[in-house]
């Protein structure tokens, strides 16, 4: 690669190759649709933060019956032990994960505080 004729750069192939190599192979999601909310009086004393927002479920794409940890419905409080402030942290979090690989989260479903583990899948085309 040549910068303005006069400076130029260049990277060994079995650099680059290695470094290819290393990327994911295909982008893994949790597979639902969230949305930013208040979280409920209930669910706040229970936090030990007393955390102010949570993330609303409201669309799940169609998996195996197996995958269906996460429910229309259930608010989203923590992605890995740590507290979930948007959609960013999450995009954030599973960019080095692969689809299959499994992540724990905490959620409030029916008022109640739980732990769950749900399995990642691929992103579609389409």
């Amino acid at each position: 690669m040549i910068f303005g004729g006069d400076l130029s750069v260049s990277i060994p192939s079995n650099v680059v190759s290695e470094w290819l190599n290393g990327l994911p192979k295909s982008q893994a999601i949790l597979g639902v649709g969230l949305q930013r909310i208040d979280l409920p009086a209930i669910v706040k004393q229970q936090l030990p933060d007393h955390s102010a927002n949570g993330l609303l479920v409201v669309s799940i794409v169609e998996r195996p019956a197996a995958q269906q940890a996460i429910l229309l419905g259930d608010l989203l409080l923590e992605l890995e032990g740590q507290p979930i402030e948007g959609v960013h942290n999450i995009r954030q979090h599973l960019a080095n994960k692969a689809p299959g690989e499994q992540v724990t989260l905490k959620i409030a479903r029916g008022g109640n505080i739980q732990t769950i583990t749900a399995n990642l899948i691929p992103i579609t085309e389409g």
